[in-house]
């Protein structure tokens, strides 16, 4: 059996730093992209928060499998139309104290 290693692998671009669409263009040349998915909750709140103009984080959480949870998710941080510029961002620990109590505990 022969293995054919990818000769470039495309890492280290965090999630609000690149995204998938550099992933996705080095993938389709047959090399590896990856997009991290380090500190996911932060950028979740934040772009919620701040209105998710392009509507992407409702979209993603729409096919999230637990529609309990993601509903939770909106009902805390979306905001219309985005945080006014005195506003102060909820901590997105809440976000992964919340989540991981309602996976864990229902």
């Amino acid at each position: 059996m022969q293995f054919n290693h990818p000769i470039v692998i495309q890492g280290g671009m965090g999630i609000a730093v690149s995204d998938w669409r550099l992933a996705k263009t080095v993938s389709q040349t047959g090399q590896l992209g990856v997009v991290s998915g380090t500190a996911i909750n932060s950028v979740l709140v934040r772009r919620l928060q701040d209105g998710d103009v392009a509507g992407d984080c409702r979209r993603a959480l729409k096919a999230f499998p637990s529609q309990e949870i993601a509903q939770k998710i909106l009902d805390t941080y979306f905001i219309e139309g985005g945080r006014q510029a005195h506003q102060r961002l909820q901590t997105p620990s809440d976000v992964q104290s919340g989540v991981s109590k309602a996976l864990c505990c229902n």
